[in-house]
């Protein structure tokens, strides 16, 4: 399992790669909307915590600019599903430069040694959750020109970058129809024929969205846990393949799964393992011989990942705990594993 980490400390984003199927694994890692690290994990560290197995890390490169990051805090990174070497990150806003916008998303190139950004957007509210809109199916790319971004007022904004502006080309509205509280998920799902935009909030609430018309949303889902409790919803992830059943991380700490249609829809079942809200999950989508669909990551301000298994009982679910020495604000895996 190859997973994408990206991290907060003390103001330094840090992302990485994970492999667990072997026993040193390479790491990338970005630092506080300026610098992109290359390191090896030994996972012998993980279980020994010895000195002489510690992190190695030597400084590549790092990805800045003075006009729009400065002074921002990175809220989130994805990958293009069509051009891996193409990064995307969300930033807060710049309290010194208050007639600046609240909310910037910059696309970084990877490969080529460029010192700018690919393309500069910005909206009114900060920038809490960016991802491509792209949708890889059947080897046929969708919406590949499209950036989706969730922000702090509850819009969901989208920004073209065939358009020869910065600014959204498209926003929901604000209404209790859709989000009230702040936005810090998106995912697209479906098939060629239906695929949606999903949405969750803080304000307990799942949107399914048309990428043609964010007039509206086309289907609301309310998270409850137990009837009366709404789930503050901070992240979620599909299982490979599904666009029905999902996995909930929260605010207070717990993990639910849960599904969008039939007779059970909502919140199905409470995982509890992590002491702090949940900063991002993320499920196997490696296909193979074997099938690991059911296994799925989580990170918390607990400092800890976890491991958890879909197959096993409630209080059998956690499989392995991760310590890390940084704290993750979210978890992806990257496009080509």
């Amino acid at each position: 399992m190859d997973t994408l980490l990206h991290s907060r400390d003390k103001g330094i984003v840090k992302t990485g790669f994970l492999n667990a199927n072997s026993e040193d694994g390479e790491i990338s890692q970005q630092g506080d909307g300026h610098s992109f690290l290359e390191c090896t994990w030994n996972h012998r560290f993980l279980r020994k915590r010895d000195e002489k197995s510690g992190l190695r890390l030597s400084l590549s490169r790092w990805f800045h600019d003075e006009r729009w990051s400065r002074n921002r805090c990175v809220t989130s990174m994805d990958w293009s599903p069509q051009f891996p070497e193409l990064l995307v990150a969300s930033y807060h806003n710049n309290e010194d430069s208050p007639h600046d916008p609240d909310g910037v998303c910059l696309v970084w190139n990877t490969k080529f040694k460029k010192t700018t950004p690919e393309y500069i957007f910005h909206c009114q509210s900060p920038v809490l959750s960016a991802t491509f809109a792209s949708l890889l199916l059947a080897q046929l790319m969708f919406h590949p020109n499209l950036i989706l971004g969730g922000t702090y007022s509850g819009q969901i904004v989208l920004w073209d970058n065939r358009v020869q502006k910065r600014t959204p080309v498209q926003r929901t509205p604000l209404s209790t129809a859709a989000h009230t509280h702040p936005v810090y998920c998106l995912s697209v799902v479906g098939t060629q024929n239906a695929h949606n935009l999903i949405s969750v909030s803080t304000d307990g609430r799942l949107c399914s969205w048309s990428l043609d018309m964010l007039s509206q949303p086309q289907e609301t889902l309310e998270l409850y846990h137990r009837q009366n409790k709404s789930v503050a919803a901070t992240c979620l992830a599909f299982p490979h393949g599904d666009v029905n059943n999902f996995i909930l991380g929260s605010e207070e700490g717990a993990v639910y799964s849960a599904c969008r249609h039939g007779s059970r829809a909502g919140i199905t079942d409470l995982y509890e393992g992590h002491q702090g809200p949940i900063t991002g999950v993320d499920t196997h989508c490696a296909q193979g011989q074997v099938d690991f669909s059911h296994l799925f990551l989580t990170s918390s301000f607990d400092w800890t990942l976890k491991l958890w298994s879909l197959k096993k009982t409630i209080t059998e679910t956690v499989k392995t705990t991760v310590p890390l020495d940084y704290l993750p604000i979210t978890l992806s895996q990257y496009p080509s594993f």
